[in-house]
């Protein structure tokens, strides 16, 4: 509003400066009404225009400010629902495995399931930030890779190893899911203000 004013001020000068110059060129017959005229109303035009253009690009920031703020939401929601759902599929996975006492690829297995339920945790991941997505699909990657499903009894090696290692790379993808919450969150704070 400071700054509209201010071109406000500056162009209302400028008009009255022409005006009253354009007074005293017809007072000492120097120039043409109809030219004065012409000249007064193009600067005129002119700075109309400029006021015009900053009303229009202040109005276009503030929509496009919104909206930057509605998709900040809307991915730290999702990213809180993949949160969500990783933390209950982990729980789900650690209790039945610790129950029944399953082999290695059982666990795994039951885990990618257990992720892959209802709408799919990378489906959600989809609607968050890539950092999400990249943690997320890197998990998937693991369990899917060389100590994941396609785990042969032969080189499955000892299952203390490798529940550690599911856990620890499980713990890494959780750590960069509530880092980047964080980030959303302080961002949507900011863009509060």
């Amino acid at each position: 509003m400071k700054e509209i004013a201010e071109w406000s001020v500056i162009a209302l000068t400028t008009l009255s400066t022409l005006m009253i110059i354009g007074m005293i060129f017809i007072e000492f017959e120097a120039i043409d009404t109809t030219l004065l005229a012409g000249i007064i109303a193009f600067v005129g035009a002119v700075f109309g225009g400029l006021i015009t253009l900053k009303g229009v690009k202040k109005s276009i920031d503030h929509s496009n400010k919104i909206e930057k703020y509605k998709v900040l939401i809307a991915q730290h929601q999702a990213t809180v629902s993949i949160i969500k759902m990783f933390e209950i599929a982990r729980g789900e996975v650690w209790k039945m495995c610790d129950l029944v006492h399953a082999p290695y690829k059982d666990c795994n297995e039951m885990f990618r399931d257990s992720l892959s339920k209802n709408n799919g945790i990378l489906d959600t991941a989809i609607l968050s930030t890539d950092i999400v997505y990249e943690a997320l699909y890197s998990l998937f990657e693991y369990i899917d890779g060389e100590y994941g499903l396609f785990i042969t009894d032969e080189n499955i090696g000892s299952n203390e190893f490798l529940y550690e290692r599911l856990n620890s790379n499980m713990s890494k993808c959780l750590k960069v899911l509530e880092i980047e919450r964080r980030r959303l969150k302080n961002e949507i704070a900011e863009n509060q203000q």
